[in-house]
């Protein structure tokens, strides 16, 4: 499918459309991001980003939100290490990082421009890959229309579900499903039956989704952070080699194994009682961490206060942002 473009100075400045294996998406975005914004506005669903595209995104004069994933779970301590190294030079260059493991969205949003994709940033979203697009300016109706939906999920999805108090939310609720974990695997008149192993996967589920979420709230880059994540990844580990162990129990059950079940799950106590004091270390280093590493934005909430916390950014520019923008939008 060949794309609608408009250009003015010759730079892209609304267009929409499938790009092709042979089509690049490097230049219309840089060109978004050089155009003198006011602000600027990124989510993406991984990292790194092309280097023409993060040499723009640091020289951009401007407050910046980069909304990410940090996407942990499979990778090696190599792998880790260096993704923490290349997310702390965001602050240097002026650049506010949310973390939200669940981000799956990518979109660039300015005063100007509006960004929006089903390719992430990298090498594969904007070249490699075939991606449906859409670049709207200011001028367009579905620029307002994203503009209204991006603020919003910032405001309400983002920021106040990253608040000290969601964050303590968090906690007690990892509290709960540990202990709902232990009765059910301490309880022996239990059946061995299907209801009784997806009660302990729901479980399972939940506790893996948790550790996931509760590992954004922390925004500080440092050994803290890497010490949270090495945890996360022992536990998660742990969940799913128990999930696999409890899945190959439902598959006997369908072929009526019963007595190779009873083994199976008396062996798999064990790794239970395991998990379950992993998880009240981990419970105990998060909450001493994140009790280190408050911040004023976590009281009241606002991206202003957010921003504002990175003492490397021009807080006049933030004031502005906030008001003239976030404000407005809300108005």
């Amino acid at each position: 499918m060949r794309s609608r473009v408009n250009k003015i100075n010759n730079r892209t400045v609304a267009a929409l459309g499938i790009k092709s294996l042979e089509g690049n998406l490097e230049k219309s975005i840089v060109n978004i991001i050089n155009c003198n914004p006011e602000y600027i506005i990124l989510g993406c669903s991984e990292i790194p980003f092309t280097e023409r595209i993060l040499k723009a995104l640091n020289n951009a004069n401007c407050p910046k939100i980069l909304i990410l994933p940090f996407n942990y779970r499979f990778r090696n301590q190599r792998e880790i290490v260096n993704e923490i190294k290349f997310m702390k030079n965001f602050p240097e260059n002026n650049i506010a990082i949310i973390l939200n493991s669940v981000n799956d969205s990518n979109f660039i949003l300015t005063d100007k421009i509006c960004y929006v994709s089903s390719g992430s940033l990298n090498n594969n979203g904007i070249a490699n890959n075939v991606n449906s697009y859409e670049i709207m300016n200011d001028k367009d109706c579905n620029y307002k229309l994203w503009e209204s939906e991006i603020f919003d999920f910032i405001n309400k999805e983002i920021i106040n579900y990253r608040s000290n108090d969601q964050r303590e939310q968090i906690e007690y609720i990892l509290k709960e499903l540990k202990k709902r974990l232990f009765i059910n695997i301490s309880n022996n008149s239990n059946i061995l039956n299907e209801e009784y192993i997806y009660i302990l996967l729901d479980i399972l589920n939940s506790i893996d989704r948790f550790i996931m979420i509760g590992t954004d709230v922390y925004q500080y880059f440092d050994r803290d952070f890497l010490d949270i994540i090495k945890s996360n990844k022992k536990i998660l580990a742990k969940i799913n080699s128990i999930r696999n162990e409890l899945f190959r129990i439902l598959l006997n059950i369908n072929e009526g194994k019963n007595d190779i079940n009873n083994k199976i799950f008396n062996c798999l106590k064990n790794e239970f009682l395991v998990l379950l004091e992993e998880l009240e270390e981990l419970i105990n280093l998060r909450e001493n961490k994140y009790h280190n590493s408050i911040m004023s934005w976590r009281k009241d909430e606002s991206i202003s206060s957010f921003l504002s916390a990175n003492n490397t950014i021009n807080n006049s520019l933030i004031r502005k942002f906030y008001e003239r923008i976030i404000l407005n939008c809300e108005r």
